[in-house]
């Protein structure tokens, strides 16, 4: 037997709700808010973490390579050389040191500072299966990438030391300077990094869109010239984020080309300034909307 729903005589059947048309539906996501003052009191409270997930991103970097940590330090060293022969037989860019040492200590920071970048920039994307699962503060993974790559700067600036001698640069009590460049060189990488790789969770685009810049910009930054051959370019230069780490760089190893250090680093510490602020209210703002994209 089969019942039914009673419906009084000579009704007529309310017609089923309809369903909302596909095209009309909207999804909208909106994120909590989190306060300046406790994004920074949680990345203090949690700092642990941060040389945790460096050494495993960094062995896990280099496990499947034969030679490991050496191709980071191989690559710049090669390249050096490479652009050393070139623009010093070819082009014929003089400096007051030895252009050979000139050429590998700028790109050896240069290099650092382009890999750093691009790795820190797809950091939370390439990291989405843990950023979406499990809380932390979401800034750890840009820094993440950076503190990885360093390692491989200071065994890559070691190596230059004894080259440099053999070069005909000799060392000077300024190679104690060259922690300061190695900790500049990383606020700058993880201040750019940071902001974009937030930003890359919107845009996929921004991971091909920084490959591009950066290599465009290698040659708007001091890596195979002085700033002194630049003429009235040689102030707007100065102020590239990239020029201080160079410069101080060059000057702990005793191969620059006597250009002023003061500029180029003000210039490095204010752009690390400027964007520690854009990174610290864009996170607060949409830290917590970002691990929904992901």
């Amino acid at each position: 037997m089969t019942l039914a729903a009673a419906q009084p005589q000579g009704a007529v059947p309310e017609p089923a709700a309809s369903e909302p048309e596909a095209s009309g539906q909207v999804l909208e996501l909106t994120g909590e808010r989190t306060p300046v003052r406790l994004l920074v009191s949680d990345l203090i409270r949690r700092r642990h973490l941060l040389p945790m997930l460096a050494s495993r991103d960094f062995r896990a970097r280099y496990r499947s390579a034969s030679l490991g940590t050496a191709w980071a330090v191989l690559l710049p060293l090669f390249q050096g050389t490479v652009l050393a022969i070139v623009f010093s037989q070819l082009v014929r860019i003089q400096t007051r040191t030895n252009y050979a040492a000139f050429v590998m200590v700028g790109m050896m920071s240069w290099t650092y500072l382009t890999s750093s970048v691009q790795l820190s920039a797809s950091s939370i994307v390439d990291q989405s299966d843990v950023a979406g699962r499990v809380y932390f503060p979401r800034l750890f993974l840009p820094g993440m990438a950076v503190l990885a790559n360093t390692p491989a700067l200071a065994i890559g600036l070691v190596i230059v030391v004894p080259l440099s001698v053999i070069l005909g640069v000799d060392p000077t009590p300024r190679l104690f300077a060259l922690p300061l460049a190695v900790v500049l060189a990383v606020l700058v990488a993880y201040a750019f990094g940071a902001p974009l790789a937030l930003l890359n969770v919107y845009f996929r685009d921004v991971r091909y869109l920084l490959i591009a810049a950066l290599q465009a910009l290698m040659y708007g930054s001091p890596v195979i010239y002085p700033l002194s051959q630049l003429g009235h370019l040689r102030e707007l230069m100065a102020i590239n984020p990239a020029t201080g780490v160079i410069e101080l760089s060059r000057w702990s190893f005793n191969a620059n080309n006597g250009d002023p250090l003061m500029i180029p680093i003000l210039g490095s510490v204010g752009w690390v300034l400027i964007l520690t602020v854009v990174t610290l209210v864009s996170y607060s703002k949409h830290e917590r909307l970002a691990c929904d994209r992901l």
